[in-house]
């Protein structure tokens, strides 16, 4: 049995993304295995488009959608 906790990806707040960004599209899809450092998602922010990468490896449980809306701190995957 595996205890290891899913690491949460966010949307961080950088200099590009100052209260929002939208998911524009995600490159890998629900359930795909993924390697640290790996591009995940591209998001369309105030400046433009910003590419997150995962920050671990394991397999992508994607939480928010393409085309959504999200805030900054907002899970919107996890890596299990």
């Amino acid at each position: 049995m595996n205890n290891t906790m899913p690491t949460e990806i966010e949307l961080p707040k950088t200099e590009q993304i100052q209260l929002e960004a939208v998911i524009e599209k995600w490159l890998k899809n629900d359930g795909d295995t993924v390697q640290k450092d790996e591009p995940l998602v591209v998001l369309e922010t105030e400046r433009g488009e910003l590419t997150l990468n995962s920050t671990a490896s394991g397999k992508l449980k994607i939480r928010a959608q393409e085309g959504e809306t999200i805030r900054i701190g907002q899970v919107i995957a996890e890596i299990i």
